[in-house]
């Protein structure tokens, strides 16, 4: 029996390829031969699986459904899940098989084992998962560890759930608000086995167990890793608790700051101010951490005005990479049914046309990328690690790539 696990054309791409955790983590419990195609990189090649499955957010959906289209009309069976599947489920079996909703880990064999018997169901649930039984990633299904000019890092997962609740976010309903670790043990056990030397924690909030990260931080201090992950900005209130981060190996963290507009951050999270900000950041710089931040555009009390604010302030506290994204729907979040939405689930904006906010991301994007600024940028960079040349030049291919797939998107 052949398997094909395939990740859909995200709407842009890093420039280095990493196979999809999820695939992976998939593509281990499969007890049958097993490929994993990421659409981003690879072309599918072949068609004769007995097997697809395919998964999706609400940005990959309809890349995604012309895929298993394509598939069905080959006789092949396709199982969709992910975060749209499980949302629109309906939606969805109209270009699958079967339907994963939730998450799939506690529930893939099941359904292998169905499709072997030939009773193959419409539905399945995966709820949420057993964070202390997920597997260690077979290492065929892990990318490739180095490349000309850096160490590509190992992705691994160490919690699942937010104990936030934002508007414009689906992870709380479909992982859930409680916090579900994986023993550090197991963690620590996989970076080992992987020999790895970087690694990006892929939850959605690394810290969201401050008791947790600790036990964590403190076990990853004998292994020698460089790490990054995601994290609320919040994270930098504690300077103890960064220093810590720090000696563990951290070096770099996104961080989803949101707005530079406090009236705009209340109409979905009352969890953070503004008026903060400037001091967290100064934190995480002083730690000699990568600071990459996520903003948001197109909320009810943002004018055309926002973008010049918010390049000002990146520019003012040295942010190193940015993140700009229009403000948006998605099935599973309380924007989806609260706002009026014009294409690709983006919100219609209040104070401006889409035009208008598309167009500004697209010229924030090319002042914040533009040649003078990377090179500025790699100046800060210089201060703080004069001594390693080829992070610099890391450091400047990473902001040129990404420029160019986020302003292509």
């Amino acid at each position: 029996m052949r398997i094909a696990l395939i990740q859909p054309r995200f709407e842009y791409v890093m420039p280095y390829h990493i196979t999809p955790l999820s695939l992976g983590i998939l593509a281990t419990l499969s007890d049958c031969d097993v490929d994993v195609i990421d659409t981003n990189f690879t072309k599918i090649k072949r068609f004769n699986y007995d097997l697809v499955g395919i998964s999706c957010t609400s940005f990959t959906a309809t890349s995604a459904y012309k895929i298993a289209d394509m598939f069905r009309d080959k006789g092949v069976k396709v199982v969709l899940g992910g975060v749209h599947p499980t949302f629109c489920a309906a939606e969805a079996l109209k270009h699958a098989d079967s339907v994963v909703v939730g998450e799939a880990e506690g529930v893939w064999k099941k359904v292998i084992e169905d499709f072997r018997q030939g009773k193959l169901g419409k539905m399945y649930d995966g709820g949420y998962a057993d964070m202390g039984r997920m597997p260690i990633v077979k290492l065929k299904y892990r990318q490739k560890r180095k490349s000309m000019l850096y160490s590509i890092p190992l992705l691994i997962q160490t919690s699942r759930g937010c104990v936030y609740d934002c508007d414009f976010c689906s992870v709380t309903k479909f992982s859930g608000r409680k916090i579900r670790h994986r023993p550090v043990e197991d963690v620590v056990k996989e970076i080992k086995l992987n020999k790895a030397k970087s690694v990006f924690f892929v939850d959605d909030n690394l810290v969201a167990d401050f008791g947790y990260a600790e036990k964590l931080f403190k076990a990853l201090i004998p292994l020698k890793i460089k790490w990054g992950g995601q994290v609320p900005l919040n994270f930098a209130r504690n300077d103890k608790f960064v220093r810590l981060a720090k000696k563990s190996g951290c070096r770099r963290l996104f961080v989803g700051i949101e707005s530079v507009n406090q009236e705009s951050i209340n109409e979905v999270s009352d969890k953070c101010k503004v008026s903060l900000y400037e001091k967290q950041i100064k934190i995480l710089r002083d730690n000699n951490i990568i600071v990459w931040a996520g903003f948001i555009f197109g909320f009810d009390h943002d004018n055309k005005k926002i973008f010049s604010d918010t390049l000002k302030f990146c520019f003012r506290n040295k942010i190193d990479m940015v993140n700009f994204h229009p403000l948006a729907a998605f099935p599973g979040t309380r924007l989806y049914e609260d706002k009026e939405l014009v294409k690709d689930y983006l919100v219609k904006p209040k104070n401006m046309s889409i035009d208008e906010l598309l167009g500004g991301i697209n010229w924030a994007y090319r002042q914040f990328y533009s040649w003078p600024k990377i090179l500025q940028r790699t100046i800060w960079q210089l201060k703080r690690d004069w001594y390693k040349p080829v992070k610099l030049l890391k450091f400047i291919y990473l902001s040129r790539g990404y420029y160019k797939s986020a302003v292509k998107a």
